[in-house]
């Protein structure tokens, strides 16, 4: 993947992203715990879940589209292994949380994306800062 190809998909899926947004309005189940089987009747807000994380990701490929090629190298790096983890981590994660689990798809989904658009802001600063001094 390239710096267009990565750019790109991280317009579309903020463009998901958005559309999904904008059509928020009682358009999602309630209970996904509960209905049967949960993907079927809540795959709208599972991909949702799973588009939080394309705005950060279209935001810094912006950013870094025109910077020097090791600092894209690295970041690009992080990112196709960090959204590995993410996806897997918020499949595995429950639609509400129980009496021992705290968390949910929405929490995580939501701290995973914070934790990415920090991560990928201290990298890209380290390394340009990093590549500046070479």
């Amino acid at each position: 993947m390239n710096k267009k190809n990565i750019l790109l998909s991280g317009f579309l899926g903020t463009v998901i992203f958005c559309i999904l947004k904008y059509f928020d309005h009682g358009f999602w189940p309630q209970d996904c715990a509960y209905s049967n089987p949960p993907i079927l009747d809540c795959g709208k807000e599972f991909i949702y879940y799973l588009s939080v994380v394309f705005t950060p990701l279209f935001f810094f490929s912006l950013a870094t589209y025109r910077m020097k090629e090791g600092i894209f190298l690295s970041w690009k790096k992080f990112t196709l292994i960090y959204l590995f983890i993410y996806l897997f981590i918020v499949l595995v994660s429950p639609w509400i949380g129980g009496d021992y689990l705290t968390f949910e798809k929405e929490l995580v989904s939501k701290f995973l994306t914070e934790i990415y658009f920090l991560i990928s802001l201290i990298l890209i600063v380290y390394k340009s800062i990093k590549l500046r001094k070479s």
